[in-house]
């Protein structure tokens, strides 16, 4: 009975991290895909590893975001957001990724107009993302 009520709990939270929908120039997307966080919780301490991992390096890269925004620094800018878009795809984090896609066209076109702009979306995605990888982590035996 135990090992059915946790595969229906694990299941179950799937299902809700599925259901948590951003709509993104039409398509809706999830903040992180359900089947590559379920097969990174299959080891729990790995799992818990990379979620603090994500945590200090989307801050690590955020603020050097930031720094070579007010700098005038393209390259450190385009580095971070190159950064974050591996991290993102470790989680299946799409729109974090779509969103240091954009801002990596911005800085190969050699400016940094509206990067503040971006830079903020992406803070504010960073955190939807630790918040879904902290709610796995609860969901974890």
């Amino acid at each position: 009975m135990a090992a059915t009520l946790s595969t229906w709990r694990d299941a179950s939270w799937q299902r809700q991290i599925a259901c948590e929908v951003l709509t993104v120039d039409g398509i809706e997307t999830s903040v992180v895909d359900a089947a590559t966080i379920a097969a990174l919780q299959e080891d729990a301490s790995l799992f818990r590893e990379l979620r603090d991992l994500f945590a200090d390096e989307a801050v690590e890269q955020l603020q050097r975001m930031l720094d070579g925004r007010r700098h005038g620094d393209l390259k450190t800018v385009g580095q971070a957001a190159h950064r974050l878009k591996g991290t993102a795809g470790t989680f299946g984090a799409q729109q974090m990724q779509r969103l240091c896609i954009e801002i990596e066209g911005v800085v190969r076109g050699g400016a940094l107009d509206g990067a503040d702009h971006m830079i903020e979306e992406l803070s504010v995605e960073c955190d939807r993302v630790k918040l879904a990888l902290d709610e796995a982590a609860d969901h974890l035996v």
